[in-house]
């Protein structure tokens, strides 16, 4: 009988160190933040083009691959982005297919514009990206510069084995508030600075759902897909907390790589955004 008990107390002992050396190898991954940057890079591209296009810059770009075409000149105004159904490199050097749909209440350098997006067959950097996108333009910061407030609904985005080499699925909802503070050339946006603050939620592709809160602000060129520098706290539900670094923005740096770091109670660990 005590040996019984004895052999019944020593399953246990393994089991829990078991489960417990499982969760720390979780721990240890850096997946959920590897699936939540490439869910905002996603989005993000999107908010870059959707922004060039209804800018007197969109007028300019006849001769890129893709095309802009306009419903007329009075609003509300249907303004598309189409890729073509074969890919294209689009204006930031990412590799885009499909077609980009906004409805504008009102130009979008008026404070109150709208703009309502929509996504057809939607390739970024060749992972398909469904969803719906608000932005707004919530008026002048104290620098004089544009402010857009963001909401990402039902953000979908999937690997496909044939396309990106990988086969998973993400699902994303964000509210994110961009901040322009450097302006040298209205017509020329690539070199534009934003400060971005705000929070998203998801499951990752295995099945884990986080949150994620930007807790030191974002700084992002217009022209790079990832932001140079900030702080983010992820969130996996019944793992650890860890912080995020997306690096730091030196004086005359392009601030623009695709590093990030992830801290939860071990030495750092390399991100590699997608």
């Amino acid at each position: 009988m005590t040996q019984k008990i004895t052999s019944t107390f020593l399953v246990i002992i393994l089991l829990f160190s078991a489960m417990g050396c499982k969760k720390w190898r979780d721990n240890r991954e850096t997946l959920t933040s590897e699936d939540h940057t490439l869910a905002e890079a996603c989005f993000n591209d999107i908010f870059r083009n959707v922004l060039t296009a209804t800018s007197p810059v969109g007028e300019l770009l006849t001769d890129s691959c893709f095309t802009i075409t306009k419903s007329g000149s009075t609003f509300p105004q249907t303004i598309t982005i189409d890729f073509g159904s074969a890919g294209c490199e689009g204006l930031f050097g990412e590799d885009m297919q499909g077609r980009i749909v906004i409805v504008l209440s009102d130009s979008l350098n008026h404070t109150g514009a709208i703009a309502a997006v929509s996504l057809e067959n939607f390739f970024s950097n060749l992972y398909n990206v469904q969803g719906s996108l608000n932005i707004e333009n919530t008026g002048l910061n104290t620098e004089g510069l544009p402010e857009y407030h963001l909401e990402v609904e039902e953000g979908i985005i999937t690997a496909e084995e044939n396309k990106a080499g990988e086969d998973f699925s993400i699902s994303w909802v964000g509210e994110y508030h961009h901040s322009m503070m450097m302006r040298d050339n209205p017509l020329f946006l690539l070199d534009d600075l934003y400060h971005i603050t705000g929070s998203a939620s998801g499951i990752n592709q295995e099945g884990r759902a986080f949150t994620a809160t930007i807790t030191e602000d974002l700084q992002k060129y217009f022209n790079c897909r990832w932001p140079g520098s900030g702080v983010a706290n992820i969130a996996p539900d019944d793992l650890d907390e860890r912080e995020l670094s997306y690096g730091e923005c030196d004086v005359n740096s392009t601030c623009c790589d695709n590093i990030a770091s992830e801290l939860v109670k071990w030495p750092d660990q390399t991100v590699r955004m997608k």
